[in-house]
């Protein structure tokens, strides 16, 4: 996962590659916030480029809010659980150069009330 956070770090391009900055976000509560399966050590070069991103651009909810998500999990001492088997995971969302955790959780709601 460290290398992915790597590559995806970036990919991210300082904020202007959209797509990777919606999906290095995406990843980061998926496998962080949601379904703890990686520590933040493995999502350090993420974290830190998304951090930069919410400090320099206009204050938006969505990137705070990870961070701040990330960082009541860390203190809250969560520890990272198996994998899960690759049926059980989800696709990413579309991209759309929204960061909206509200919005994503809604999809995954609905997905699951599909099955």
């Amino acid at each position: 996962m460290s290398e992915l956070s790597s590559h995806l770090a970036k990919q991210m391009d300082g904020g202007r590659n959209a797509a990777a900055v919606a999906f290095s976000a995406w990843l980061v509560r998926r496998c962080l916030v949601d379904e703890p399966v990686v520590s933040a050590a493995d999502c350090a070069d993420m974290l830190q480029v998304l951090s930069k991103l919410a400090q320099q651009r206009a204050p938006t909810e969505g990137p705070q809010r990870l961070l701040d998500d990330v960082r009541a999990v860390l203190a809250a001492g969560a520890k990272p659980r198996p994998a899960a088997p690759q049926s059980a995971q989800h696709a990413p969302p579309p991209v759309d150069g929204e960061l909206d955790a509200a919005g994503l959780r809604a999809r995954e709601q609905a997905r699951a009330g599909r099955r």
